[in-house]
């Protein structure tokens, strides 16, 4: 009881909680810079590479290659 009291008065600031909030910083940190690398990613294709016409589409096989979907002209990105 006595070393309790003398541990509180000594130690006024909780040392448990600043590794949960420097993991939890870190954690929003990372989560932040994930959008912010994706939203960039996400702009620089949609800039870089045009769409593909109904025309080029018909040229060739309009399945997806990853999901399998026939693709439109609206959500295709012609890549070099």
């Amino acid at each position: 009881s006595a070393f309790m009291f003398i541990m509180i008065k000594v130690h006024t600031f909780p040392l448990f909680s600043i590794r949960p909030m420097y993991i939890a910083l870190r954690q929003f940190k990372k989560s932040f810079s994930d959008i912010v690398l994706s939203r960039r990613a996400i702009a620089n294709m949609n800039t870089l590479y045009p769409n593909a016409t109904d025309e080029e589409l018909a040229q060739g096989n309009n399945t997806c290659i990853i999901c399998r979907d026939t693709m439109t002209s609206v959500a295709s990105k012609k890549l070099p």
